[in-house]
């Protein structure tokens, strides 16, 4: 199952239609081990407008996801 991860919380950014602002986001993951339960932590949105950070917003496990078999087998052979 392919990790889907959502915002914690809606975002919204207000600002005047004449100060155009240069809203932008980052993603920084931080993605757990398997397997990760619904609602993990698996990293945070950081929202900028130029340079000045306005917020940051963690990103969450939209459902579990486990460890496949071939996964399991393919991590114990590569252990060192």
């Amino acid at each position: 199952t392919p990790l889907c991860a959502v915002l914690s919380k809606a975002v919204a950014v207000d600002f005047y239609p004449a100060e155009e602002p240069l809203i932008h986001a980052e993603i920084h993951w931080k993605i757990p081990p398997l397997p990760i339960q619904k609602g993990a932590l698996v990293g945070e949105v950081h929202l900028y407008d130029g340079k000045k950070r306005l917020e940051t917003v963690p990103l969450v496990a939209e459902k579990s996801v486990e460890q496949t078999w071939r996964a399991s087998l393919k991590r114990l052979f590569l252990k060192k």
